[in-house]
């Protein structure tokens, strides 16, 4: 015996529930269990061939439809990991510019045009479907694109296997330059696909998060933070902070740890997060005399460090 289990997204109205049939189809699934949604087990048993069969499961008790905001914040969780990684496993992402020129975009589906337009005895083409060249325009900025091994636009896209994501963080319309997000140094293929999702890059946008105390031109304390995804929740993590030793103990610390919550609660995170050596005592106890607490320990955490292992403190705001 053998088999797949198909696991679709929770949007089911409109292109989403076009999405589930296509895949349905597809796969040429046999069976299709539908969690508590009456009208979605009505319209597949409306569209769907009479040998699927179509189960309607109810929901277990307790649980509860996510709202648009879960879902939203889930989404961006998702983009962000594809770019930034985790803890356990960061990426370090490249930011680049590059011309117009070295770029083609391309969307799927255009206007349908009517058929008093088609010249005499043409037929009317899937408007859905079609791929359509696309200019450069200020409405890419923030836009993620899907990388395709298309060397040109054409019918081919649609079937073509998507190579990665990308997303225009910057677009300047009088340099003809935009600035891009990639996972890799270069971008091997220049045919980029338009999506509808847009991804605000904090670590991009947001690059007020680290803040250096300077004397007589001499760094003597400084903080880098980021932000970072648990699960759904939006995080502050300070990712470094130190204060040279011949200053410590001058408030130097507490003002730097200050900054770092102040940026948290100006971009409405709950939550400030950091790791700290596990036999660093007088860390923790600073830490810990402001406000933030040991939630779990992360074995063999530092790669070059005796002890390896690390606490993941953090406070609530």
């Amino acid at each position: 015996l053998g088999g797949l289990v198909i696991n679709t997204c929770g949007w089911v109205t409109g292109e989403g529930y076009a999405c589930i049939v296509s895949a349905a189809e597809a796969f040429e699934v046999d069976v299709v269990v539908v969690l508590d949604h009456e009208r979605l087990y009505n319209e597949l048993q409306r569209d769907l061939p009479t040998f699927v069969k179509i189960l309607h499961q109810p929901k277990s008790g307790g649980v509860e439809t996510r709202s648009r905001q879960s879902r939203l914040a889930a989404r961006s969780a998702s983009i962000h990991r594809y770019f930034y990684g985790v803890h356990s496993n960061p990426y370090f992402p490249f930011t680049y510019e590059m011309n117009f020129a070295d770029v083609i975009f391309c969307k799927i589906g255009t206007e349908k045009l009517p058929e008093s337009c088609l010249p005499f005895g043409s037929k009317v083409e899937d408007h859905q479907t079609k791929v359509v060249t696309i200019s450069p325009s200020a409405d890419m900025a923030h836009r993620m694109f899907a990388v395709t091994p298309c060397p040109t636009v054409s019918q081919a896209v649609l079937k073509a296997s998507v190579l990665g994501f990308v997303v225009i963080t910057e677009i300047n319309m009088e340099e003809k330059r935009l600035s891009v997000l990639c996972p890799q140094s270069s971008l091997t293929h220049k045919v980029l696909v338009w999506t509808d999702v847009t991804f605000l890059d904090d670590q991009i946008l947001n690059n007020d998060l680290c803040a250096a105390v300077m004397l007589n031109g001499t760094c003597i304390g400084v903080v880098c933070c980021k932000f970072e995804f648990i699960g759904c929740t939006k995080i502050l993590y300070i990712m470094s902070l130190g204060v040279h030793p011949l200053y410590r103990c001058r408030g130097i610390g507490a003002e730097l740890v200050n900054f770092a919550i102040s940026k948290a609660v100006s971009h409405c995170v709950p939550e400030v997060r950091l790791h700290v050596q596990v036999s660093n005592f007088n860390a923790i106890n600073f830490y810990s005399k402001r406000g933030f607490s040991i939630v779990e320990t992360a074995h063999n955490y530092y790669h070059r460090c005796i002890p390896a292992d690390a606490h993941v403190m953090h406070k609530l705001l």
